[in-house]
């Protein structure tokens, strides 16, 4: 606020004492020094700020990466709030980024049959992943589950025929393109349903929390590169004979409020008068695609309310 306009509002709000004038004096003119000017803006001030009203709009999310705002009020006076959160899997499970699959190692067993002595003898190898990446390595490598032409040559000038026969032999193998393929994750065969927790918002006492429109399914959604926009959310993919999003988990939002299984934001309000409670969002595990980038949107009002006695 500009200094002379509040020093106005000060000497408007408070009495001149010792002034006293007839009242077809006219105009009253107080004259006052630089000095006295700010003797009078240091006495006064904190009585001026003491008087004058902020209002704060304010609510807690236990997520850290949440970008909450205050939206407004509708023509009634109703609050809103927005949650609007972009995650991954990993922010879910508080795993680190993902590994380059590359640089891991995988174990090859190699049977040797002794005619002489009628057995066989085991040789276990540990083999570089970065072995599956070879085929333009130094510019853009071409992963053998996505081109397998010309690998057996590269097995071969790089290693030997032993080692190209077993990188042939453990491609395919489970464990193998869980540890080396930056492509693949396990189908729905292996898919989790257990849940995972997105965030909480606490709801503080003497408030409840409600929707005027119940949230549904709909309320997360996936990021869609190619076409640049978000739309509908899929998880992990039940069969890997297709490509993401075909033939994938839906991605279904669930809420809980206060422990309370299947309740969830709607004309009902939730909330206690004496305590803070918490309204909390989770999703299926193969709910959420582990390289995809989805967002949750949210919308709410906090309604008071009192315990019944």
């Amino acid at each position: 606020m500009n200094r002379a306009v509040l020093l106005a509002l000060l000497v408007a709000s408070m009495s001149l004492a010792g002034c006293v004038a007839p009242d077809d004096a006219g105009p009253i003119e107080v004259q006052m020094t630089d000095e006295q000017l700010d003797a009078l803006f240091e006495e006064h001030f904190q009585d001026f700020v003491n008087n004058s009203t902020v209002t704060v709009n304010d609510y807690t999310t236990t997520n850290e990466n949440t970008s909450n705002h205050f939206n407004g009020s509708s023509g009634s006076g109703m609050e809103y709030f927005v949650v609007d959160y972009v995650f991954t899997e990993a922010d879910l499970t508080g795993a680190s980024a993902a590994t380059n699959r590359m640089n891991n190692t995988f174990t090859a067993v190699h049977n040797v049959y002794n005619v002489s002595y009628n057995n066989n003898t085991a040789y276990t190898y540990e083999l570089d992943c970065i072995g599956y990446y070879l085929v333009g390595l130094a510019t853009t490598p071409v992963p053998y589950w996505t081109n397998s032409a010309n690998y057996m040559m590269a097995w071969t000038n790089q290693y030997n025929s032993t080692i190209a026969d077993l990188y042939q032999e453990y491609a395919y193998d489970t464990t193998t393109r869980e540890t080396c393929d930056n492509s693949y994750f396990a189908n729905g065969t292996q898919a989790s349903t257990d849940l995972l927790h997105i965030m909480d918002i606490t709801v503080p006492a003497g408030k409840a929390i409600q929707c005027p429109v119940s949230v549904n399914n709909n309320a997360i959604k996936a990021w869609y590169a190619d076409e640049g926009y978000y739309s509908y959310a899929r998880g992990e993919e039940y069969s890997s004979a297709y490509l993401w999003p075909g033939s994938s988990y839906t991605t279904v939002l669930k809420q809980q409020w206060d422990g309370i299984h299947e309740s969830y934001c709607g004309p009902i309000p939730y909330g206690s008068g004496s305590a803070d409670t918490t309204f909390s969002f989770w999703v299926e595990d193969r709910g959420i695609h582990p390289q995809k980038t989805y967002r949750l949107y949210f919308v709410y009002t906090l309604v008071d309310v009192n315990d019944h006695v």
